[in-house]
């Protein structure tokens, strides 16, 4: 019903404009949940409103928010609101290092806070946990490159350095090199040792006749 419109761009009555979603679902592996089931209304107004991107529940329009609690009550409404309060948990989330809460790490602070699409795709995607490919940083695109395992995964973007994270054999920040994903190696970098110039000159003599 809903692509029957909006599988191309559509201008709403007060001018904005609807994104169209045709290219954005096509070829994609997996669907978020509400599409997926073709409940767009789980999330939009469909008749409209005054809210961001007509959304039914409180989501922050910026791409940095600071964390509030409320502040994502449209995607904590089915996802479990843990996920952004509780700075340690075994059960809210798998991405999680041992029990330390990376999403709350990410999200939950006082200023630039990264909303959920600053790493996930709101529609589709085809990679795991509804990861986007890139993250936009004005005119770019920076790629996540995620990569997961079974008690963790990997991530290499250009946010930060590479990071990986273990739910059971939590990985020990503070060494430097637990911090790489598997497969990657840091090269020291390369210096080189010159020996001090030195001169030595004889003793300047003058001499005198006698």
């Amino acid at each position: 019903l809903c692509l029957a419109c909006h599988d191309k761009d559509v201008a709403a009555a007060d001018g904005r404009v609807v994104k169209g979603l045709g290219a954005e679902l096509a070829g994609q592996a997996k669907l978020h949940g509400p599409p997926g089931a073709g409940n767009c209304a789980d999330c939009h107004e469909p008749h409209g409103n005054k809210a961001f991107r007509f959304l039914q529940k409180a989501y922050p329009a910026a791409f940095y928010s600071p964390y509030a609690p409320g502040a994502y009550a449209l995607c904590l409404s089915c996802h479990d609101p843990a996920l952004a309060s509780a700075r340690h948990t075994t059960s809210a989330t798998k991405f999680r290092n041992g029990n330390v809460n990376l999403h709350y790490l990410h999200v939950n602070k006082p200023r630039k806070g990264r909303t959920c699409r600053a790493c996930h795709a709101t529609h589709a995607s085809n990679n795991p946990h509804m990861l986007s490919a890139a993250v936009p940083f004005g005119g770019w695109k920076i790629p996540i490159r995620f990569t997961a395992d079974k008690d963790g995964g990997n991530c290499a973007s250009g946010c930060h350095l590479p990071k990986a994270y273990r739910r059971t054999n939590p990985v020990d920040y503070a060494k430097p090199s637990a911090t790489q994903p598997a497969g990657t190696t840091t090269q020291p970098a390369k210096t080189t040792t010159q020996p001090a110039k030195t001169a030595t000159q004889p003793a300047k003599t003058a001499m005198r006749p006698g």
